[in-house]
């Protein structure tokens, strides 16, 4: 699993950032109302610029199994990461590792017995993400997760490896690791200049804070 993902991909310009900076994982964002969206020959031209052993994740929202599984044997995929409405049962019926993200609002219940399900179902969850609970938004909102409830999540009830996004920026990312602990960390907005546009800088920042502070 990554440690440091910078999702929203959308250009070679992209491309060459994630290479200077380290990050270990990139995120390719297939829902078409996102402002991230991007097509699948796009996104395979970045990944040929991409630096060997940088992973892949593609973003989906309530995509058909079909149309996800497409994607992912083009662009050999690493992770599926699903943003919707998407049920344990189709998380076990895609066959393929999936990291499930959940607008958190403090409740871990309802995450427990989802990732519980998936598994009696006989689905691979590779990863919990953690987003910001923030409207019908998907992710990308800037929105702050709920940090503090997160904090006060017993270890023997969380899943593993937890990944933490929603209002992540350079500034923040570090205190946002000391307090929920997760594995690994996930960027879109707060990295840019505008959506989908990075920042060299911001990147930089991002990732170097990230590593700094998860210790890798």
């Amino acid at each position: 699993m990554f440690r440091v993902k910078i999702c929203g991909l959308r250009s070679l310009a992209d491309a060459e950032l994630v290479n200077s900076a380290g990050a270990d994982a990139v995120g390719f964002n297939f829902f078409r109302k996102s402002r991230r969206f991007v097509e699948v020959d796009v996104a395979q031209e970045i990944i040929r610029s991409l630096l060997p052993g940088v992973m892949r994740v593609g973003v989906f929202v309530d995509s058909s199994i079909q149309e996800i599984l497409e994607i992912a044997n083009c662009l050999r995929l690493d992770w599926i990461q699903l943003h919707g409405l998407e049920t344990p049962e189709f998380v076990a019926r895609l066959g393929r590792p999936v990291i499930k993200a959940f607008r958190f609002n403090g409740g871990a219940a309802p995450i427990r017995h989802y990732v519980n399900t998936v598994q009696e179902m006989g689905g691979t969850l590779a990863s919990v993400m953690i987003d910001s609970a923030s409207g019908g938004e998907f992710g990308g909102t800037g929105q702050v997760a709920d940090w503090e409830s997160l904090s006060k999540w017993e270890d023997k009830n969380r899943p593993r490896p937890l990944i933490l996004a929603g209002g992540l920026n350079p500034r923040n990312v570090a205190q946002a690791i000391r307090l929920t602990r997760p594995y690994g960390v996930d960027v879109a907005s707060g990295v840019e200049l505008s959506p989908g546009v990075k920042s060299p800088e911001l990147v930089l920042q991002f990732v170097q804070n990230a590593r700094a502070a998860l210790g890798v």
